[in-house]
């Protein structure tokens, strides 16, 4: 014979085979929501958080490679020499988002022309906007103009490399992209085409380049700017840049 204690255990387990009532379903559901919205909420923001930290390193790290590139080769401008001739301006283009200039810096790695002029050979260089806004360098490699001479011509194939993606386009009352400076250190005024004349061009001695990156690849804005004010020591016959 079951005992009065057996009987209520075993009324104990038959209820407890009933499992949960609606009211402790719908509390569970409802904790479990709370629970799942709380966490993705967490995900999404973080997953924000590392996407603007990623495209802004991203932004960073490209300006400050274009930004070095760009002050190499224009500290090494230099006028190009002619023969019988008076030397060459080393500015044939200074426009506001483009610009094309001769650099002592050998890019190109060739090696050294045989009987040629003095080693590195002069460059070439232009650095402007494409239609997509990329900071687009383009260089030409000097060659003699005769052979043995020390007089360079630059007509050879270029070469072309994307130094920096979406640059924004100049805000309202801020430096253009490239801005070019006298030995007084003043602002050379462009005309209407952003562009400076044959006679502004001889007078440049430093450039100064701002450098936008547009926002890329997150809500929040990563944009990024470089300025810098590049001296041109070639250029400067006499004195010092005003600072």
């Amino acid at each position: 014979m079951m005992t009065a204690a057996m009987t209520r255990l075993t009324e104990r387990l038959r209820q407890d085979d009933r499992g949960l009532s609606l009211p402790e379903l719908l509390v569970t559901i409802m904790i479990f929501a709370i629970v799942l919205a709380v966490v993705s909420g967490t995900f999404v923001t973080m997953t924000r958080a590392t996407t603007f930290a990623n495209a802004t390193d991203t932004n960073a790290r490209s300006a400050s490679t274009a930004m070095n590139e760009m002050t190499r080769l224009l500290h090494a401008t230099m006028n190009n020499p002619q023969q019988n001739a008076a030397d060459a301006p080393a500015f044939s283009v200074a426009k506001t988002e483009s610009m094309t200039f001769t650099t002592a810096v050998d890019l190109t790695g060739s090696a050294p022309i045989a009987n040629s002029g003095p080693d590195p050979r002069p460059e070439q260089v232009t650095l402007a906007l494409d239609t997509s806004r990329r900071l687009v360098e383009t260089i030409i490699a000097g060659q003699p103009v005769v052979s043995g001479s020390a007089y360079y011509k630059f007509s050879g194939t270029p070469s072309t490399r994307t130094l920096a993606p979406a640059v924004s386009t100049t805000p309202s009352g801020q430096n253009a992209l490239f801005v070019y400076y006298d030995a007084s250190n003043t602002a050379l005024v462009p005309d209407a085409t952003g562009a400076l004349s044959a006679a502004q061009m001889k007078s440049i001695v430093s450039v100064g380049v701002t450098l936008r990156l547009s926002n890329n690849g997150s809500v929040a804005d990563n944009s990024v700017t470089l300025s810098n004010q590049v001296g041109l020591p070639n250029l400067l016959s006499t004195g010092t840049v005003a600072s």
